[in-house]
């Protein structure tokens, strides 16, 4: 699949499963945490997947943060550094579903 970007240009190509893999973390992280900085988040990301990943999971978690915030799931909230990170209102109200399905 190729990722979105709030720009409207195209993303990056990842497949269905990293994608899923790490949109299903970057999701439940914010379910956890009101807010929280994009660094924060990227270098949670490269902790927990520097295995699957090996390298660039930074770029590829950065990728798909983007993709959830083209599509509404996420949005920045400050947007000087340190940039911060919420989830959206519906997000919130209901359990967090899987983002795409094979």
């Amino acid at each position: 699949m190729i990722t979105l970007r709030p720009d409207g240009r195209p993303g990056i190509r990842i497949t269905r499963e990293d994608y899923n893999l790490l949109a299903e973390f970057i999701l439940s992280h914010m379910h956890k945490y009101k807010e929280i900085t994009i660094q924060e988040l990227l270098e949670t990301a490269e902790s927990e997947f520097a295995s699957k990943f090996l390298s660039n999971t930074g770029w590829y978690a950065l990728s798909v943060k983007l993709d959830l915030q083209a599509r509404g799931k996420i949005k920045i909230v400050q947007k000087r550094n340190p940039y911060r990170v919420k989830r959206t209102l519906s997000l919130q109200l209901r359990k967090i579903p899987k983002v795409y399905s094979k």
